[in-house]
């Protein structure tokens, strides 16, 4: 609508005139204007996450020019995200009509069954689609939005199998659709994985940045989630879902604190009592597990399914939890490593059952490699909390013994509900700025995308770097300098010490050097800052650094040994080789 209908007049008559002035104006507008326009323009709207507009300009496309295919297939899949799916249903039989068996028009229509639980009828269509030639990129993408309505797990190789169709200047989009697929079923460590996945190439879309901020706020990560509805605000001043995902984030009533203790608290009740379903301790037929990705050796042992290792990854040998459990750890045959790369020959020659890979670029070439074999395969990724829970969980069930996650993951919320318990009873503590560096440098620290971040503001503290996306990432004195944190914290296997640190004259003014505030992290017996369930150990130890007097009742050593008998059935300390390294530096 034009200008004319946002004025006040004093009489019908008036307002009628304003709108017939504005049907003429637009109506002089749309004649120097053709169907293409008004598809681009649907197309853009659409990446935006403005599916209402989109949709108005999907329908004038059509309205110029009905043979537009790209214009009926944006309708249906508009409808879709406003959960209007009778309507969808509809308008895809009617363009089913002029494009017979088209395969994104049946996949669309098998998505909109999907979303209605009509999963048989979605099934059907999505059978028929995926044995049609060729390899379009939602053909996949609906499969796996159909697999997942079902419960299936193999919705991830369907996902896996769009984003490599998909043109590498719109892989960020598809991974954006994949996130909201997850998120639409709950499943927000998932989500987020995807939707990180989208800003390694895509960091100015307003509508991903919301996207984030609505799984972070709903995973619990409430600063995260402010931070990136603030962002998308920046990108877009009239984000209308950006600005109320902020509001709600600001606003955490007392009764959604309530309840989501009272979640809490059904859920230790669920596990103590027993009510949980049985699963059998071990799985019926001794598995043989080849683990290529150092993490995923904590959840083996974790899981209690060492026995069953054949195959470990590099530099993995001399972890005392590994070596007290397999003694004959020496002996299991090294298959490479996520720095060098796997030896897949290697791999195949032990005859495993199950390989769990870790999430790279060549991790579903390798998984369709043995699944050709018969081999199961588990790809990981665990750069959040949420991910290092989905990961034990998803692992459990594949080898059955969904016991010991249930386990685990008490545990590791124990203590994660601690440190937050404690935070939110003094919401006013000003928070420490807090820098973490990494083994190789004091100068090669982590990007926001790292579980590093997520273990510094769970510790109710400040993360200096504020590099958004990527890996590790190296930066310049003059930067650490700029950023002059309260607090430095090095990786438990950095290759440099605190001591150098402190000598190191470029950093002198740091106000962490000044007052001696620089730690390593203490543990030598499993590394607390590698994605694992003994992170939640390192979150607990950062809070006690930033906020010594709010855990002054807390004994470490105490919190410790009830860890690892909980996750390890071992004794803490029996394993520890020197106290003096496990101790805070006061």
């Amino acid at each position: 609508m034009s200008r004319f209908t946002n004025l006040e007049f004093e009489s019908k008559e008036q307002k009628k005139k304003a709108a017939e002035q504005s049907k003429q104006s637009e109506h002089v507008l749309d004649q120097n204007r053709t169907d293409s326009y008004y598809l681009a323009q649907a197309e853009q709207l659409f990446r935006q996450g403005k599916f209402e507009p989109a949709l108005r300009a999907y329908s004038r496309a059509l309205e110029l020019n009905t043979e537009v295919l790209a214009a009926w297939f944006g309708q249906v899949r508009i409808l879709i995200e406003l959960d209007e799916l009778k309507e969808a249903v509809i308008w895809s039989d009617k363009a089913l009509e002029k494009y017979k068996d088209h395969p994104q028009l049946l996949s669309a229509k098998a998505l909109a069954y999907a979303r209605m639980n009509s999963l048989s009828k979605a099934m059907a269509l999505s059978d028929a689609v995926v044995k049609m030639p060729g390899n379009d990129p939602f053909v996949w993408f609906a499969r796996g939005n159909v697999l997942l309505s079902g419960g299936e797990k193999n919705c991830e190789h369907c996902f896996w199998k769009a984003a490599y169709a998909t043109e590498k200047s719109q892989a960020w989009f598809i991974h954006l659709c994949i996130g909201r697929s997850y998120r639409y079923h709950r499943k927000f460590n998932l989500a987020l994985r995807s939707l990180q996945k989208a800003l390694e190439t895509q960091t100015s879309s307003a509508f991903l940045w919301c996207e984030m901020g609505c799984c972070q706020l709903s995973l619990g990560l409430k600063n995260a989630a402010i931070a990136s509805f603030r962002h998308a605000i920046e990108l877009d001043a009239a984000y209308t879902e950006a600005k109320e995902g902020l509001s709600a984030a600001q606003n955490i009533t007392l009764w959604q604190r309530i309840f989501r203790w009272c979640n809490l608290l059904f859920a230790i009740f669920w596990l103590l009592t027993g009510c949980n379903p049985k699963a059998p301790a071990s799985p019926p037929s001794a598995p043989r597990i080849i683990a290529t990705y150092s993490p995923a050796m904590e959840l083996i042992f974790a899981l209690r399914l060492h026995p069953y290792l054949i195959g470990i990854p590099q530099n993995t040998q001399q972890v005392p939890v590994y070596r007290t459990l397999r003694p004959d750890i020496d002996k299991l045959t090294v298959v490479g490593s996520k720095l060098n790369g796997i030896n897949m020959e290697t791999v195949l020659s032990l005859n495993p059952s199950l390989v769990i890979m870790f999430l790279v670029a060549d991790a579903e070439r390798n998984r369709q490699k043995l699944l050709q074999f018969g081999i199961a395969c588990e790809v990981v990724n665990m750069e959040s909390v949420s991910d290092i829970k989905e990961s034990l969980r998803s692992l459990a069930v594949a080898l059955r013994v969904s016991e010991r996650a249930h386990a685990v993951t008490a545990e590791m919320d124990r203590l994660l509900q601690l440190v937050s318990s404690r935070l939110e009873q003094h919401p006013s503590v000003q928070p420490m700025k807090v820098y973490f560096a990494a083994n190789r440098s004091l100068l090669t620290t982590h990007s926001q995308t790292m579980l590093q971040h997520e273990m510094i503001l769970r510790a109710g503290a400040r993360d200096v770097v504020d590099v958004q996306i990527g890996g590790w990432v190296v930066v310049s004195a003059e930067q650490l300098m700029e950023w002059n944190p309260h607090i430095i914290v090095t990786s438990q296997q950095a290759v440099y010490t605190v001591e150098a640190i402190m000598r190191d004259s470029r950093f002198a003014q740091l106000a962490a050097i000044k007052t001696g505030k620089v730690y390593r992290i203490p543990d030598a017996v499993m590394p607390w800052d590698f994605p694992g369930p003994d992170v939640a150990l390192g979150i607990l130890w950062l809070a006690l650094l930033c906020h010594p007097h709010l855990f002054q009742d807390i004994d470490i050593d105490a919190e410790k040994e009830h860890f690892y008998q909980a996750v390890y059935g071992l004794s803490y300390r029996s394993l520890s080789t020197s106290d003096k390294s496990d101790r805070l530096k006061k």
